[in-house]
């Protein structure tokens, strides 16, 4: 799924996988994309501390369709972000 409109500090939310994943199904594995590497360097602190991350009803929106599996191009997990 191509949601490479996020960028940095920007959550990726229900809405956002609504828009762009209407073709999901139980059992998919899914693809989030932002291309956060090709705008932070993956070397870089700010790409672990101002990268876009999931919110948790995007999560859920993910659990709700009984994915079998979540790839991301971008650290997912907001608490990366507090130190």
């Amino acid at each position: 799924m191509n949601l490479s409109h996020r960028g940095a500090d920007e959550g990726i939310t229900a809405a956002d996988l609504d828009a762009h994943g209407g073709h999901i199904q139980a059992g998919d594995i899914v693809l989030l994309r932002t291309d956060w590497d090709k705008k932070c360097d993956i070397g870089q602190r700010e790409f672990w501390t101002t990268s876009p991350w999931t919110t948790r009803e995007a999560a859920e929106w993910l659990a709700a369709r009984a994915v079998t599996a979540v790839g991301y191009d971008y650290p997912p997990d907001p608490s990366l972000r507090l130190n």
